[in-house]
């Protein structure tokens, strides 16, 4: 991998880290089709997934402050009824 890719790489993850900071959402979508271009689209694939994941924790550990249990408990107990069996 070159220098230009890396920095095109950096400044395709800062983009999108604005735009999730922005919105709450959306770095995998961002990142993924930019880094796409720079790299092969399952590296792009697996760079957004790892990023996801080191990120994921953070925003947990933020939220979990700021929720309050007596409304999240039927929040929870729906999505789990209504998802969609693996069988």
């Amino acid at each position: 991998m070159t220098p230009l890719q890396v920095l095109l790489i950096w400044t395709a993850v800062l983009f999108a880290s604005v735009v999730r900071g922005l919105t709450g959402f959306g770095l995998a979508i961002v990142m993924v089709p930019l880094i796409g271009i720079i790299i092969a689209p399952q590296q792009a694939v697996l760079v957004g997934i790892m990023s996801s994941l080191m990120m994921a924790p953070l925003g947990y550990a933020t939220s979990r402050k700021r929720v309050d249990p007596a409304v999240m408990r039927p929040l929870l107990i729906a999505t789990v009824a209504a998802a969609p069996s693996p069988h």
